[in-house]
Order: structure tokens, then C-alpha cells, then sequence
């Protein structure tokens, strides 16, 4: 049935192609067919690139079931959830897929989608499974607290552990969060049920799949110890070592990663492929999860890296790499572990809170490998943005580090000598932009009457700042009779 199915969807799916389009089609699946696993297909706006993927769908799915395959999966990867929304139904060449809106793409979400669709009748009927994806180029699984469904379907998955079974109460409040009203109203049951909903059609295999998964992750042992320490931090209101988010993020990423070792596609589509700037990222975007399982050509599992901390003294002036994926000068450090970083792109200041130092590297590597990388990441970002003149760095130096004794004219000196370098590296650095140049040098002028390296020095050594000094000095002083 299924080869009579596949004739007359061939047939009519080539029927509607003009004769280039057609061609493409049959020059795609001649390159399948020979080993070649990548293509990229390339015209004008308007010529039928869509149209074209319609029909390398219906050839790779008759070269599928020559292969004498039950299901064939198709992943349908779109950077915009307009432009999905109008092409998912149009690559549907069977009509037996059931499509609502793609909304609900997320990828540490598909681990449910998958089971739900490969054990639908009409799906299974049909032989072609469809899956879209839309991650956002702009979304990083290195910040925010993700959607309530993201953190519902989280929690009926994490409850029937048993390392959590005796936290279940402790564990829904954190994944609430701010969602109080969507996760009592409809959020904590949907997913509940649809979850129970797998567990019975499956006979158990679901759940119990993705939980073998967890239990086997690299990183399992460590984010549990983590999350069950934040869990009794958050009950007796303790100050917490790690922020709601930073927790949250490491669960979303192992389930999106699982997620991606159940995808198993057999095609891949990625629409509008010029969209997509960080397909060849190694961070921990929803992109660059899905490049490490799509592009590499090898197994995902041994493209998840492992993360080993470092002890290092980080240096005030240099570079460092953050795995959100963007580099920040440091700027001063506050206390060990509390630091004032400066975005080099953006010029967007932020003091981190909980700065630690790691090496990344893929798994059965090790940190002496040529693949190993360097970066830093936070617990908690404090973002200020990127106007030096309406910071006020005296205050951030009392709330989150030990701020600088200051009783001789000397270290008065120097603490404006560091202010000022702060200002000049930013004016002077032409990698930022224009408005925190600008911003950066009326600050110079507006304190230091300057924006010369040499002529601040001069009036520096010459006390023409003094004033300052020795205005604080008295002040003191008057405050202690």
C-alpha cells in the first residue's frame, strides 16, 4: 500500500513543478542516492525553493522505503514562525500530518512531540513524519527562564525521578516562577496529561526513556547536586548560591540536547538558510545544538561538551570569552568572584556575580586537546548598559565588592588615573560603537576637563583634581566629632 501510496504522491507532487524545478528535485535525490548528504539549493525570491523541497521530500521518501523503513522523518527548520506557519502545510505531501500552529517548538519540548507523533495512527499511516523548528537566532539557553510549557513539561518529567520524589513540592514552586496564574490554570495539567497520555499508549517506554537519558547525561550527577541544593536554598530562604535562571538554563539545555538525540531525522530542510549566523556555533543556543546534531556528520553525543572549572586569576584589561558567546573586557574586580565586564561589541557593561573560569571540550576529549576553549560564565548578570557618565561605579564597588581604601592623596591619585583609563580604552576603542565612544568621551571632559592622556596627567600631577580629595577628607572629618 505504501508503494502505491508513494507513486501517486510522487506523481502528483511533480505534476505542479515547472521543468527547472523539477530538474533540481531530480539532480537532489541523484546526489542522495550517490552518498552526497548535503545539499544547498539556491535562486531568486519567488522561484519555488519550497516547492523544490516539496519534491525532495516525496524522492527521499520512496528512497526510504526501498530501504524498507517504517517511518520517515522529516525536520523542518525555519528561523522566522510567520514563514513556518505558511510552509509546513505546503511541504505536507501526504496531507496526514496534523498541523496546528508551530508555535510550540522549543527544542528541549520535542522529546514529547516525537513520541506523540510516531505513535499517531494516521501519522504512521501516512510514512512521512513532519517536524518544524523555529529556533530564534537571538535565543540563548544561557539566559532567561524559558516558557511556562518548557517548565511544566520539565517538571512532570523530573517528578517521577526519584531523586526528586521527595522535593516534589519545593520543585513545582521553582518552576512556576513568575507563571502563577497559566501554570494553575493550564500549563501544570495539559502537560501532566499528555505526558500520561504517552506513558499508556507506550506501556511505560515513555517516560522511562527520557529518564534513562537524564540519568545517563554527562552532566546529570552535577545539575542534580545543584538543583536539589538550590531547592533547599530556596525553602529556608537562604542566600542562593546560583540565580533561578542560571539553574533553570542547565536543565533546559540537557533536555534540549536529549531532544536532539531522539530527532533522529532522516531529512533535514533548513529554510531561509541565509538567516541562520550562528549554524557553525559550539554555545548552547537552540542553533547551535541543532548544527552539533545536523552538520557534524558524527554522533551528537560526542559533540556535548564537558565543562571543567579552572583556577585562574583573571586580569583586569584582558579579553574574555563567555559562552553566552560574547567576549567582555574586564574591567575591574570587585571581589573574587563579583567582576565589572564591558560587552566589546556593544559597549553594554555588566557586573557578574559568580564569575567562574572553565575549559570546554568535547566528550572522550581532554583540556590539554587542541579543542579545548576557554571562557567564563555567571551566575547572575547585572546589566547597566552602555553610558559610562550614568553609572555609578562607586556604588556598585559597596554593593558587590570590597570598595578601595582611599586616605592618601596618592590612592586619591590613582583612582582617578584608573577612571580615566576607563573612559579613554572606551573612547579610543574602535571596535564599539559610535554613541558609547561619544558617551565615554564627554564623560572624560565632563570630569576631567580633557579627553588628552597627557594633558589629564599633567593636571593630575599638578592637583588641579585634588580638591576632591581633600573636600571628601574634611567631610569625614567633620562627621566624626
Amino acid at each position: 500500500m505504501l508503494q502505491f501510496n508513494i507513486d501517486e504522491i510522487e506523481k502528483r507532487t511533480l505534476s505542479g513543478l515547472k521543468d527547472f524545478q523539477r530538474a533540481t528535485v531530480e539532480r537532489v535525490d541523484y546526489l542522495f542516492r550517490h552518498n552526497q548528504n548535503r545539499v544547498l539549493v539556491a535562486d531568486e525570491v519567488g522561484m519555488g525553493k519550497t516547492l523544490i523541497a516539496r519534491g525532495a521530500i516525496v524522492k527521499t521518501a520512496r528512497l526510504r522505503i526501498e530501504e524498507k523503513d517504517d517511518l520517515f522523518k522529516v525536520i523542518y527548520i525555519c528561523s522566522n514562525q510567520n514563514i513556518a506557519n505558511q510552509n509546513i502545510r505546503k511541504l505536507d505531501v501526504t496531507g496526514k500530518n496534523a498541523i496546528g500552529s508551530v508555535s510550540d517548538t522549543r527544542l528541549s519540548m520535542q522529546h514529547l512531540k516525537i513520541t506523540e507523533q510516531e505513535n499517531d495512527p494516521q501519522i504512521k499511516e501516512g510514512f512521512i513524519q513532519l517536524i518544524p523548528l523555529t529556533p530564534e537566532t537571538s535565543f540563548r539557553m544561557t539566559t532567561g527562564g524559558g516558557s511556562v510549557q518548557e517548565r511544566a513539561l520539565m517538571y512532570a518529567i523530573l517528578r517521577r525521578m526519584p531523586d526528586f520524589k521527595g522535593h516534589v513540592t519545593s520543585l513545582e514552586k521553582f518552576m512556576i516562577m513568575d507563571a502563577v496564574k497559566a501554570w494553575d490554570g493550564w500549563a501544570k495539567w495539559n502537560f501532566e496529561n499528555r505526558v500520561a497520555e504517552c506513558e499508556k499508549m507506550t506501556k511505560g517506554v515513555y517516560p522511562q526513556n527520557v529518564i534513562e537519558k537524564i540519568l545517563n547525561y554527562q552532566e546529570y550527577e552535577s545539575i542534580r547536586d545543584m538543583l536539589l541544593n538550590h531547592l533547599h536554598e530556596r525553602r529556608y530562604n537562604k542566600q542562593l548560591t546560583y540565580s533561578n535562571y542560571y539553574v533553570m538554563n542547565k536543565l533546559r539545555v540537557m533536555f534540549a540536547r536529549i531532544s536532539v538525540s531522539m530527532l533522529e531525522p532522516d531529512l533535514v530542510i533548513m529554510d531561509e538558510f541565509q538567516r541562520f549566523k550562528f549554524l557553525l556555533s559550539s554555545d548552547d543556543s537552540e542553533l547551535g545544538i541543532l548544527a552539533h546534531s545536523f552538520l557534524s556528520g558524527h554522533d551528537t553525543s560526542a559533540k556535548w561538551p564537558h565543562y571543567e572549572k579552572l583556577e585562574s586569576d583573571l586580569m583586569q584589561g584582558e579579553i574574555y570569552h563567555n559562552f553566552n558567546g560574547s567576549d567582555y573586557r574586564l574591567m575591574e574586580k570587585y571581589s573574587g568572584r563579583n567582576m565589572l565586564f564591558m560587552d566589546v561589541n556593544s559597549g553594554q557593561f555588566v557586573v557578574g556575580i559568580g564569575v567562574e573560569y572553565f575549559c570546554r571540550y568535547p566528550q572522550g576529549e581532554d583540556r590539554n586537546s587542541d579543542l579545548c576553549e576557554t571562557g567564563i560564565e555567571w551566575g547572575r548578570g547585572l546589566y547597566l548598559g552602555n553610558t559610562p557618565s550614568t553609572i555609578n561605579f562607586a556604588l556598585l564597588r559597596r554593593e558587590h565588592g570590597v570598595e578601595k581604601e582611599i586616605d592618601t592623596i596618592d590612592a586619591y591619585r590613582a583612582s582617578l588615573s584608573e577612571k580615566f583609563e576607563t573612559y579613554y580604552s572606551l573612547a579610543k576603542n574602535e571596535a564599539i560603537s559610535d554613541s558609547v565612544r561619544e558617551a565615554a568621551t564627554n564623560a572624560m571632559y565632563e570630569e576631567f576637563g580633557t579627553g588628552k592622556r597627557d594633558t589629564f596627567l599633567s593636571k593630575r600631577n599638578d592637583g588641579d583634581y585634588d580638591k576632591g580629595f581633600f573636600g571628601a577628607a574634611t567631610q569625614e572629618k567633620h562627621r566624626g566629632r
